[in-house]
């Protein structure tokens, strides 16, 4: 996630984040790993800025977390990396066609318009 998101949605300075294992290198760039508890806290259906009221879902995470300075033109989409993504075996669906984005696993179904 970008520095920026991290802030932003959760109040929390990168600094003040445990270091993890070592660096990650990405896009020809090294960045230092965080440790840090990821919880997705689902939106209403076609609102990316308003939150549903349901329970928010917490991902494993014990490789940690990369976050990106606010000049880095990197990540983009999806803010969940894939590392998360195929650990926490979420299913990502990206529909081009209406700009909307699924996130799913087991019983739950998210849409982020």
């Amino acid at each position: 996630m970008r520095e920026e998101h991290l802030v932003r949605w959760a109040g929390i300075r990168p600094e003040s984040l445990r270091l993890a294992r070592g660096e990650v290198l990405q896009a020809g760039r090294r960045f230092p790993v965080h440790a840090a508890r990821l919880w997705i806290h689902p939106n209403q259906p076609g609102h990316w800025d308003r939150l549903s009221g349901a329970p928010p879902y917490r991902l494993a995470v014990p490789d940690g977390v990369i976050v990106t300075p606010p000049t880095s033109t990197y990540p983009r989409l999806p803010l969940v990396g894939l590392r998360a993504i195929v650990r926490n075996k979420l299913d990502l669906r990206v529909r081009g066609k209406d700009g909307m984005v699924s996130l799913r696993s087991g019983s739950w179904w998210w849409t982020f318009g």
